[in-house]
């Protein structure tokens, strides 16, 4: 078997439960929970896309010095998005994801539909926003 590829997506999380509970929400399967030490709890997307939450003491060691965790409820640095087979997938997995301790973002911008692409954004329970997207035309994802 050749070597595949793999994006990790390392987040901080404060409440490691709370984190899990969203994850399942969004329909991740859980691949490994570490203990003691390594408070980390890794899910799978994709094959090859991995989403790991860590606990702020597991998180903190991989800091640069002089560096602190950003709260994500006040500063965004980026959009985690995940990509769904049709926008029926998009609103449930943000429903479910919602019902698990999410809170949903405002509605995308309707220039989307240019683009053939139906999107919806949801928050996790430590501040962190994920986009899920579905894309039927060319633009990056669809056919």
């Amino acid at each position: 078997m050749s070597f595949q590829k793999k994006i990790f997506i390392n987040l901080p999380s404060k409440d490691l439960e709370a984190s899990k509970r969203f994850a399942f929400g969004l329909g991740l399967k859980k691949k490994f929970e570490g203990s003691g030490e390594m408070q980390t709890v890794v899910f799978v997307y994709a094959d090859n896309i991995l989403i790991m939450y860590h606990a702020h003491p597991t998180w903190e060691r991989w800091l640069f010095e002089g560096r602190k965790t950003a709260d994500a409820h006040s500063t965004t640095q980026a959009l985690l998005t995940l990509s769904a087979e049709s926008a029926e997938e998009v609103e449930s997995m943000v429903s479910k994801a919602v019902d698990a301790g999410g809170r949903r973002g405002p509605q995308m911008a309707p220039d989307n539909d240019q683009y053939g692409m139906y999107s919806r954004s949801v928050e996790d329970p430590d501040g962190h926003v994920f986009e899920i997207v579905y894309a039927s035309k060319g633009c990056c994802m669809g056919a």
